[in-house]
């Protein structure tokens, strides 16, 4: 009950990612609310459908997430449960534009399917291994390994760098 979802972004094996915000972000200015626009994705986890095991990889999931502090990885901002469900509650990545997020997915693969078949220049794609590179080596001196690397666990935030996650 914390927070408003916008719309449905996506799926994935685990569950259904919304584009959502906090009911009461804000800030009390002159005796006036100033609503705080701050966008986040919930990734909702349908809990009721998982094995304990399974349950007990998503507290992982959320405990190591919440430990990560790197410039390329999305940031964790939360986890409520709610309906039988655990929402984590991460960075909203908008892939390269604020401008009309609602519209925007914000991940690699949906990147790459926009770009067509006119090639990256050389250098964003240098610029993309690069900042991968140095998430798969964060990660490891953490002693953490990223078994799920491929374009749509790859978001771009409104610059176009890369944020990992769904470790």
């Amino acid at each position: 009950d914390k927070y408003i979802l916008i719309r449905r972004i996506g799926s994935g094996s685990y569950g259904i990612a919304y584009l959502g915000r906090e009911k009461t972000s804000g800030v009390l200015f002159r005796r006036r609310m100033i609503i705080h626009q701050e966008l986040y994705v919930l990734k909702e986890i349908d809990a009721r459908k998982l094995s304990e095991s399974e349950v007990k990889k998503i507290a992982l999931e959320i405990k190591v997430l919440s430990m990560m502090n790197h410039e390329f990885i999305v940031r964790y901002h939360d986890y409520c449960k709610h309906n039988g469900s655990i929402f984590i509650v991460m960075r909203y990545c908008p892939g390269g534009s604020r401008s009309l997020p609602a519209q925007r997915t914000g991940d690699m693969h949906e990147r790459i399917k926009k770009q067509g078949r006119t090639p990256f220049p050389t250098e964003q794609v240098f610029k993309w291994f690069l900042q991968t590179a140095l998430v798969l080596h964060y990660l490891h001196t953490k002693k953490v390994i990223h078994r799920d690397i491929k374009p749509q666990n790859l978001f771009l935030d409104e610059v176009h760098a890369v944020s990992a996650c769904h470790f």
